[in-house]
């Protein structure tokens, strides 16, 4: 990992940073020189993560808008500002439409789209005020085309990508930009043995680059969206997929 300090004393939220690409990010953010926050539900992951690399942790939903805008009150206090939210905390779940309950429905909604809604909002508020702020939303390289059985998954997914679109255009005159980065198939462990299964080879197969993603791969391009580096760049979605998503899936290598 690069080790050049491009984010020197500024002040970077991960939502559901403790653990996969969401905490690859916070320590890429902190090796670049940040000082990292990080909010999840996951009290014995916060504590851990929080020994191991000393960041700011908040035990939190992110989809209650009444803890999120405590918590973002309490990171104003203590750091009197706030440069970087990478809003990185959701869920996947299988989910076929004739069987999907509206209770689940819900459910993804509130994890994947109204979490980051309001970590936007109130992530907004702070930085308008300094007129100056770095938002991502991590979105899915099913953001991009459909995928079967995981009508709630793509369809928030999707709707991110309007999200930061829209924030982009609104908030550009506060001199915040506002991006998307779209993983694809990572070696993490929200997805287990898969990689060394049948279907993992077939992921393999059907990926230009012809491997799985690795946490690593994600590392500096959420650095360089959070450095001066990237002040003109503002709704762009970026697909870090190693080609999956422009292929004709039907890929064989030799």
């Amino acid at each position: 990992m690069n080790q050049t300090k491009t984010l020197d004393n500024l002040v970077a939220l991960v939502t559901g940073g403790n653990g996969g690409l969401g905490l690859g990010m916070a320590i890429a953010l902190k090796a670049a020189g940040a000082k990292v926050i990080i909010c999840a539900r996951d009290v014995r992951k916060l504590k851990q993560v929080e020994k191991q690399y000393g960041f700011t942790t908040f035990m939190l939903d992110v989809a209650d808008e009444v803890a999120v805008a405590a918590m973002f009150q309490q990171i104003a206090t203590q750091f009197g500002t706030l440069d970087i939210v990478i809003n990185n905390a959701g869920i996947y779940e299988d989910q076929v439409i004739t069987s999907l309950s509206r209770e689940d429905w819900d459910s993804m909604i509130a994890s994947n789209l109204t979490s980051a809604f309001l970590c936007c909002k109130h992530a907004a508020g702070l930085m308008k005020h300094q007129k100056s702020g770095k938002i991502i939303n991590i979105g899915s390289m099913y953001s991009l085309f459909g995928h079967p059985n995981s009508v709630g998954y793509t369809t928030t997914k999707t709707a991110l990508l309007g999200l930061t679109r829209a924030l982009a255009a609104e908030l550009g005159q506060w001199n915040i930009t506002v991006n998307a980065i779209l993983p694809g198939w990572f070696a993490t462990a929200i997805n287990g043995d898969l990689p060394q299964t049948q279907r993992g080879a077939q992921i393999r197969d059907r990926t230009p680059l012809g491997r799985w993603g690795k946490v690593d791969d994600i590392h500096q391009l959420a650095v360089f969206l959070s450095s001066k580096g990237a002040d003109f760049i503002t709704g762009a979605c970026i697909p870090l997929d190693g080609g999956y998503s422009v292929s004709e899936r039907n890929l064989y290598f030799e």
